[in-house]
């Protein structure tokens, strides 16, 4: 119901970022990750400075194994808040699927420092690997 909802105020205003942008996040959340990563590339095209887009559109890319654009994506978001918590998190997410735990670890204490909470398997895979993670 809200893709739908969303659709019809891009029907309605198809220069709306919002609007794209709420499409993406809906099919993100239901795992539909083409469709995600083509309403963020829409959202770009009329607002670049929300940094959600960049962090999200990087996230669902690095859940596709695109790495090389997930990382511009996240860097850019970075550039435009270094507090981005979302953007942190992805790279703590990254490097530890890269296992390199000395990144994964700053990346998910700067994370924490912003106010993102960790997913305990991420933490208890972060501790388990050596690194001290920071109380959320």
């Amino acid at each position: 119901m809200a893709l739908r909802r969303f659709q019809i105020a891009i029907r309605h205003d198809p220069d709306f970022a919002p609007a794209y942008f709420g499409a993406a996040y809906v099919c993100t959340a239901d795992g539909k990750l083409d469709e995600a990563i083509q309403y963020y590339r829409e959202t770009l095209k009329r607002d670049t400075i929300y940094v959600l887009t960049y962090a999200n559109l990087g996230y669902a890319l690095l859940q596709q194994g695109k790495y090389p654009e997930a990382i511009q994506m996240l860097n850019k978001a970075l550039d435009i808040d270094p507090k981005c918590s979302e953007a942190h998190l992805c790279f703590a997410k990254y490097y530890a699927y890269k296992q390199d735990w000395k990144d994964a670890g700053q990346s998910a204490n700067q994370a924490i420092k912003y106010g993102q909470k960790l997913d305990p398997d991420l933490r208890g895979i972060l501790e388990k690997h050596g690194v001290k993670i920071a109380e959320n």
